[in-house]
């Protein structure tokens, strides 16, 4: 038996079969040529159909939408597909125009027919992430930088280039922000900001250089673009940077501390001054410090010389005992540096605070036992749970006096109080 099974309309091409048992199968595979795209950009929605089964399969239409985008060919039609063949349909799609990055889910169903003109059919969908239609790329260049490695030295400096894009049809203007690390300054910029204007489906590129002042390892950060659309403010960073460049060079680092931050006249406590080579090199260190008027140092050294290796460290401590009442800002310490290449430099630590007090009512117990609270006061000047009151010997005999003058009063006045008291009721 002959039959017709299909007839394209716009083809007149009809088709036709012997009659067979059996029934056609239906196995999609979805898929896109990008899983992410750009805002407004072309991807193209892959499906690939294979007959499964054992008739053929007619009239088959391919039907594609999308949630977000703009799809090029909502229908797709073809005529037979015979037992265990592939067809593949190419749909293209158009993203949609963000300023958030956000999926567009694209969503097939194939339709087709047996030869007794029973409907198979079958769906499938896939979703692809979408960009904002503003970017910034960036990159880092070290200049001058040792050959086969991310080192160089202090004189070296870095390229920094932030790369812009607006893939809208229309055009903004975005406020553009790139901090450096702390210890790196601009060459040929004032600052890292910018206005800039972007026209629709335009891209534009920023420049300057970076020199550092210290030497270490560093890491930079992502660069920001902020424009409005809408009346809403939107934000996009570029991608991060994970590549870690270091800059050899001499660097130090003086810290001191003061073991309590609250004493008593006549007291002692011990002062620790450290130095680290925090370099890439060895240097020769004049490492200086003093002691203020107020304390009188008891034992222990004030200076070292000598050199110290990159990573090394030296620490000199000395005992100083309390003289006058009041508080007392420690001066810093310092270190004269050379390094190998002659260059000289200073680092100095910061300036502790220390109260000396002479208080009555103090548990002299309780306030040896609270370093951390010493400590504390040491970076505030705040005196550990006293509210920065003084209460001296002065102080305390005034307040004794005062309350004996007025008990006395009032053993006075309360023996008038009763006579007249008395005279007045047997009058």
């Amino acid at each position: 038996m002959v039959r017709v099974i299909y007839i394209n309309p716009d083809t007149r091409e009809a088709s036709i079969e012997t009659f067979r048992q059996g029934a056609p199968g239906i196995e999609i595979e979805a898929l896109a040529d990008k899983t992410i795209c750009d805002s407004n950009e072309e991807i193209s929605s892959i499906i690939i159909l294979t007959n499964s089964g054992t008739v053929p399969l007619h009239g088959i239409i391919l039907t594609t939408g999308s949630s977000a985008g703009v799809v090029g060919e909502p229908q797709l039609q073809h005529a037979v597909l015979d037992p265990l063949k592939v067809k593949k349909f190419i749909v293209p799609v158009t993203a949609p125009v963000t300023p958030v990055a956000r999926n567009m889910l694209i969503e097939s169903r194939i339709t087709g027919y047996d030869s007794r003109g029973i409907a198979y059919s079958d769906p499938a969908s896939f979703e692809v992430q979408v960009r904002p239609y503003v970017s910034i790329d960036k990159k880092v260049e070290a200049a001058g930088k040792v050959s086969g490695t991310n080192e160089m030295e202090t004189d070296g400096y870095f390229r920094i280039t932030l790369r812009l894009r607006n893939t809208a049809g229309f055009g903004t203007i975005l406020d553009i922000r790139d901090e450096l690390p702390s210890s790196m300054i601009p060459q040929d910029v004032e600052r890292t900001q910018w206005k800039v204007s972007l026209d629709a489906g335009a891209t534009k590129e920023i420049s300057y250089n970076a020199k550092p002042t210290e030497s270490g390892s560093f890491t930079f950060g992502p660069a920001v673009a902020q424009w409005e659309d809408g009346g809403e403010t939107y934000t996009v960073d570029s991608e991060p940077i994970t590549e870690i460049f270091r800059v050899r060079g001499s660097k130090a680092i003086v810290e001191k501390s003061i073991a309590s931050g609250y004493l008593h006249a006549g007291e002692s406590t011990e002062i620790v001054v450290t130095a680290t080579n925090a370099g890439a090199s060895k240097v020769s260190m004049i490492l200086t410090d003093r002691v203020p008027e107020g304390l009188s140092l008891m034992s222990g050294k004030v200076t070292w010389e000598g050199e110290l290796e990159a990573g090394a460290s030296k620490k000199i401590s000395y005992v100083v005992k309390a003289i006058d009442i009041g508080t007392i800002r420690l001066p810093a310490a310092g270190a004269d540096c050379t390094d190998e290449e002659g260059k000289h430099y200073t680092a100095v630590s910061d300036t502790p605070v220390v109260y000396i007090d002479d208080a009555l009512n103090a548990d002299h117990s309780q306030v040896s036992n609270s370093g951390a609270s010493y400590q504390a006061y040491a970076h505030t000047g705040q005196i550990p749970g006293s509210g920065n009151t003084e209460l001296t010997r002065i102080e305390a005999a005034g307040f004794m006096l005062s309350a004996f003058i007025t008990l006395f009063l009032l053993l006075a006045i309360i023996p008038a109080i009763m006579y007249l008291f008395i005279r007045g009721v047997y009058k």
